[in-house]
């Protein structure tokens, strides 16, 4: 069952130069959220679907390519528990 409580979001990135840059923005806001990054996508769907992060934030691999056209749509995969 994931915990009420949890505030960690999992975020999966290869190469991507914007993702790392939008993940360091991310780590530096003042909020209430950790973020962890992933090496492994399959240990990031396991650990969205066991409730150990509460949710999932997938970069494709051609994001940076899509970025810099300036249209980033279905380039970044939202994952969520499935309780």
């Amino acid at each position: 069952m994931p915990d009420k409580e949890n505030i960690k979001i999992g975020i999966y990135y290869d190469d991507s130069i914007y993702a790392q840059w939008i993940y360091d923005d991310l780590v530096h806001q003042n909020d209430v959220y950790t973020y962890l990054t992933y090496n492994n996508l399959n240990v990031l769907e396991k650990d969205v679907t066991a409730g150990k992060v509460e949710c999932g934030f997938i970069f494709s691999e051609d994001f940076d390519e899509n970025f810099e056209k300036g249209s980033t749509r279905k380039s970044i995969t939202y994952l969520c528990t499935p309780m």
